[in-house]
């Protein structure tokens, strides 16, 4: 994996003005329009990973943090946060209350969600009376 600071020219303690200045200059540098030489588009490429992972101040915090200790996660550093799962029931919660929910909660404290049994039976039946009137209307349509 190479160095975001290194592919930008800039050094470790760049402000962002001086990131996105340093962007733009290898943007004008290596960008396929300008440069025709057959590295221009993979140099872009990684010209525009360092910038995503640099120009953003979370992901910068996570992968100056890795690149202090590369060790520490025991993978490389993809400029995405994962979440570390003590258990299968853990993980499994997680997945459900995000389903469930329809949103990512992870930056939310956890709610205990209470099932309702009776109202699930009578959406459950309601669903089935209704699957049951379609098909019932389509097969009268049919023959």
């Amino acid at each position: 994996m190479s160095d975001y600071y290194q592919i930008l020219g800039i050094s470790h303690d760049a402000t962002q003005d001086q990131i996105k200045k340093a962007y733009r200059k290898q943007a004008q540098t290596y960008h396929p329009d300008v440069n025709k030489t057959p590295e221009a588009e993979s140099m872009m490429k990684q010209v525009n990973q360092a910038y995503d992972v640099l120009g953003d101040a979370n992901k910068r915090a996570q992968y100056d943090q890795y690149r202090s200790n590369p060790y520490s996660q025991g993978q490389p550093f993809t400029g995405q946060q994962q979440r570390q799962y003590h258990s299968q029931e853990e993980m499994f919660e997680e997945m459900f209350r995000q389903f469930y929910q329809g949103q990512n909660t992870q930056n939310r404290q956890s709610r205990r969600v209470v099932i309702n049994p009776i109202g699930f039976f009578f959406r459950v039946m309601f669903g089935w009376y209704i699957f049951n009137a379609i098909v019932n209307f389509i097969f009268r349509l049919i023959f």
